[in-house]
């Protein structure tokens, strides 16, 4: 069996952060759509681009390629979970003021039809309802000839972090 490799490249979260507290949630979301400001690093690593956002609404793409793919040769489930994942994040992270975040709490995704290795992926994440401490989004994952191949929920928790809240994980379970 040949083996293949790839190089992934990323940005340090802890680098970004400073920029990214300075702006609102659209502001930073449009920074990264325009280049000015990295992504998440997973954005980064898997070739997720932000390529429109308004308020509530983002939509992002991605061209899966080997390591994108199952044994099955199809894109595997995780890359479409990620892509929803990312996209109703970015689309509740759209809505705050600066100094907020709003974290996934909760998310449930369906998968209709397979992927296919250098196929593009187009996935629209908009936001159901936005809240003061809650916000939910719903993302569609289309590919480019259109078909829907999986759609998702999630909920957010919304977090002022001005006054030095973190988010930090409990203990295990």
């Amino acid at each position: 069996m040949a083996e293949h490799r790839t190089t992934v490249t990323w940005h340090d979260p802890q680098e970004v952060l400073p920029q990214l507290l300075e702006l609102d949630g659209l502001g930073y979301v449009e920074a990264v759509r325009d280049g000015a400001l990295p992504p998440d690093p997973l954005m980064e690593a898997m070739g997720i681009h932000v390529v429109e956002v308004e308020p509530g609404r983002i939509v992002m793409t991605c061209r899966p390629a080997g390591p994108h793919l199952n044994l099955g040769g199809i894109v595997h489930g995780g890359v479409l979970s990620t892509l929803m994942d990312c996209a109703t994040g970015f689309a509740v992270h759209s809505t705050p003021p600066a100094m907020h975040t709003a974290p996934h709490v909760s998310a449930a995704y369906q998968f209709l039809r397979v992927g296919h290795a250098g196929v593009e992926l187009r996935c629209t994440g908009h936001v159901l309802r936005r809240g003061r401490t809650l916000s939910h989004a719903r993302a569609e994952v289309h590919d480019a000839e259109g078909r829907l191949l999986a759609t998702g929920e999630t909920t957010h928790g919304v977090l002022d972090v001005s006054a030095g809240t973190t988010m930090r994980s409990g203990p295990s379970a």
